[in-house]
């Protein structure tokens, strides 16, 4: 029989189940629990709904890019800005020391 990833990784889950007995301290099973929560969260963020593997993010990046050249508008070559002195804001009245 030629044995996949997810049929490896079930046995070696029953396994550990199997190793955990009555005599299994808390922590031990809280470190089971913790590696098995590691274990699917590591599989959600390889998987392509999460879009976290750097394939999906290269293509992420080239549809953004592509999206911009395609909305692409040229800005105009000059553009003119009227420059004024800004007036000096002044108090109304003497400060007191």
């Amino acid at each position: 029989m030629v044995a996949n990833v997810s049929t490896y990784k079930h046995y070696h889950q029953i396994y550990v189940l199997n190793e955990l007995n009555e005599s299994t301290t808390p922590n031990k099973f809280a470190e089971f629990c913790l590696q098995l929560q590691y274990q699917k969260a590591r599989e959600w963020a390889t998987s392509k709904e999460s879009m976290q593997s750097a394939s999906s993010m290269c293509k992420n990046i080239i549809d953004g890019i592509e999206e911009t050249f395609a909305k692409w508008k040229p800005r105009k070559k000059h553009e003119l800005i009227k420059v004024e002195k800004i007036q000096r804001k002044k108090a109304l009245h003497k400060l007191v020391y």
